[in-house]
């Protein structure tokens, strides 16, 4: 049987696991209730306790003092704790912070010595973490707690209001407690673990304890932070929270989770498939609130819902039991032990139904990843992934659109994506079951799943001469001067670039032909430049070579278009046949970040890199910075096999000026369309640094 580690980490990266990993924890009142007889029930499944013998539990006659009924304690953090029902966490009554004032005198507790509730041995922690790494099991460093620690520093009701009203000092907390954690997954990550656990109550039973763009404003970037500081260390993220958090899983995973979990009664298991499955691992938080009511029967049959809703054979499914209260019934604890060893392990136990389960006698470690048991440091997550990536990273449930996203599609790729006030809305190549190609719109919430138009974009028009749409494919979108303008390769006598026009996108207006054939990739600055607007392009023929050099020209109306300009050419390696201009200019004060396209001629045909140049802000035909490497190579099966094998095509990219995160969009082998990310100041940096 494949050791716990490896079917663990094959689990978490989508790499065929031998089994789903599961887990049981109890709570200290559950042990003190039920005491052996709870010990006989873990000794009848050596599969999911491996090595138990009664005898070793702690029954908590003297409870910690956190769990004490009636007792208060007061943490290294200076929060006040209070215990109402022994057995269980009490909770914060006394809050540090609650007066702002406060605020400037606050210092955390000192890492290297304190935990949150007693002292800190990272001595200790280094020789357990090496003694684990030789005995080969899965190890993990605790990040502790995150959003929930603000509430317990400001008191609930303070950051509620905090957050309500912007309040300036909310910052200032938030880049303290950054500050903090991010030098403790320092510390972990120095050490060598195979992933960091990481704990943010966020949800209340039916919503978000704050607004999703809250969230996005103020704790996103945090999250980022400290994540991304993990996966480009080589280890997996791992994020527990309570509550519904649906509206925010995909910031999640884009923030550089490795898994997460989802309480299911709070966000049922439809909506735990839509938002997980195929995307990030998921670690089911089993239905803890109804343990105490269910029958054997139910629990058996709700754990098998789950597993046909969510299991594939690649991967990314975990599923997690927490038994917290004493009022949870033994039969019902056997039952979830013996639906887990069914739909995990494949092992039926006798007497099910008697509460008599009989597990087989086979060596697992238990999957709790507080439990924590090191292994030695991995590469960094690029180098674990067949993907080469050096700078983008690819969205882990790529592609985002398939090929058949209306009823009539061959294949949808090569699409523009914009952010608008109440989401995304894209510009869509969509190549149709005839092989023609229309342009349809897109429509997202969170740019990540999208509803395509199964009708093409219908253009009014009141030239004749050019209201005929023969063909169209490759837009770009812009927002310039308060107007959503499209640019795409047009068939007018061949191709030419046609321009388009909405503000709602809901009516497209038809615009002159702005280049005659034969012309491709045109894209349109966000601003004028020096009074006059400015267009990308890139002259070619009927088909595809032998031009392939970037151009620049200018225009006072939109319609007229002069004062060319050579921008850049081609060179050799990964852009010797031809470039071509991605997404629309980004502009920074480095100058213009263009993105781009560039063409190598193999053996097996053409293959499709995305590069990245700076171009002068006044004069943006100067180049001032090229990088000589890619920043994304197509290496994944949905960019190597498709209607045009190798290919990544960018012709999309959404920056977020809060975050700074920059999503790519792009068109792989000519059949889908994914999504891979960044940061602008790291694509900056790289250009830069790669010139």
């Amino acid at each position: 049987m494949m050791s716990h580690r490896e079917n663990w980490l094959r689990a978490i990266e989508f790499r065929h696991p031998e089994r789903i990993p599961c887990g049981i924890g109890f709570a200290p009142a559950v042990w003190h209730h039920y005491r052996g007889e709870l010990e006989k029930v873990l000794a009848q499944h050596p599969l999911l306790f491996p090595g138990y013998q009664p005898g070793n539990a702690c029954f908590y006659d003297e409870m910690p003092v956190v769990y004490r009924k009636g007792e208060t304690f007061r943490d290294n953090w200076g929060c006040l704790w209070q215990n109402i029902q022994g057995g269980l966490e009490g909770q914060v009554i006394e809050h540090p912070l609650a007066d702002w004032s406060a605020l400037d005198s606050f210092r955390p507790p000192d890492l290297e010595t304190l935990e949150e509730r007693g002292p800190r041995d990272w001595d200790q922690a280094r020789r357990n973490i090496e003694a684990a790494r030789e005995a080969g099991n899965l190890t993990g460093g605790n990040g502790e707690r995150l959003f929930d620690r603000m509430y317990f520093l400001r008191g609930f009701e303070n950051l509620m209001l905090d957050f309500a009203t912007d309040d300036p000092h909310l910052p200032r907390l938030i880049d303290m407690l950054t500050e903090y954690e991010l030098a403790l997954v320092k510390r972990w990550l120095d050490i060598g673990v195979d992933f960091v656990g990481f704990h943010t109550d966020i949800g209340t039973q039916r919503a978000l304890m704050i607004h999703p763009d809250k969230f996005r404003r103020y704790i996103k970037p945090m999250f980022v932070t400290l994540f991304r500081t993990c996966r480009d260390a080589g280890a997996h993220v791992c994020l527990s929270s309570d509550g519904y958090v649906l509206e925010i899983v995909d910031d999640l995973i884009e923030c550089g989770i490795s898994m997460h979990d989802p309480q299911i009664r709070a966000n049922t298991l439809e909506g735990i498939v839509r938002a997980y499955k195929g995307k990030v691992c998921v670690t089911v938080d089993l239905d803890r609130q109804g343990f105490p009511f269910d029958t054997p029967q139910k629990i058996r049959d709700d754990i098998g819902a789950v597993v046909d809703a969510l299991a594939a054979p690649e991967g990314g499914l975990m599923l997690n039991a927490g038994v917290w209260g004493a009022d949870v019934p033994l039969a019902n604890i056997e039952a979830i032990c013996a639906a887990l060893e069914e739909f995990c392990y494949g092992v039926t136990s006798l007497n099910f139904n008697l509460g008599l389960g009989t597990g087989l006698s086979v060596p697992r470690p238990r999957l709790k990843f507080k439990d924590v048991t090191p292994t030695k440091r991995r590469p960094a997550m690029s180098q674990l992934s067949p993907a080469n990536e050096p700078l983008l990273k690819r969205y882990p449930g790529n592609p985002i659109i398939h090929r058949n996203a209306t009823p009539t599609s061959n294949s949808i790729m090569n699409s523009s994506v914009i952010r608008v006030p109440d989401g995304y809305r894209g510009v869509f190549r969509v190549d149709d079951q005839c092989r023609h190609m229309t342009l349809h719109v897109g429509r997202s919430e969170d740019g990540i799943a999208w509803q395509i138009d199964p009708e093409p974009i219908r253009w009014e028009c009141g030239t004749p001469e050019i209201a005929e749409f023969v063909y169209g494919y490759d837009p770009r979108i812009v927002r310039l001067e308060g107007r959503y303008y499209i640019t795409w390769c047009h068939g007018y006598h061949g191709p030419a670039i046609g321009l388009g026009v909405t503000d709602d996108f809901e009516t497209f207006e038809l615009l002159e032909i702005i280049l005659p054939p034969c012309n491709r990739n045109a894209v349109l600055f966000p601003r004028r430049i020096n009074g006059e607007f400015v267009l990308l392009h890139r002259p070619s023929d009927m088909g595809h070579t032998p031009y392939g050099d970037i151009y620049l020209c200018y225009s006072d109306d939109l319609i007229h278009w002069g004062k060319h300009r050579f921008v850049m050419g081609r060179r050799g390696g990964w852009e010797s046949t031809k470039i071509g201009a991605g997404p629309v200019p980004i502009e920074t004060p480095e100058g213009w970040v263009l993105i781009y396209h560039g063409v190598l001629t193999s053996c097996n045909g053409y293959n499709y890199f995305a590069g990245a140049a700076i171009l002068d802000l006044e004069q943006p035909w100067k180049v001032l910075y090229r990088s000589r490497r890619y920043i994304l190579a197509p290496t994944e099966l949905y960019e190597c096999v498709g209607d045009t094998p190798n290919v990544v095509f960018p012709v999309a990219a959404v920056h977020d000026e809060a975050t700074d995160e920059l999503r790519v969009y792009y068109g792989a082998a000519d059949t889908c369309v994914a999504l891979a990310t960044t940061t602008l100041s790291e694509l900056v940096q790289f250009v830069k640094a790669n010139s």
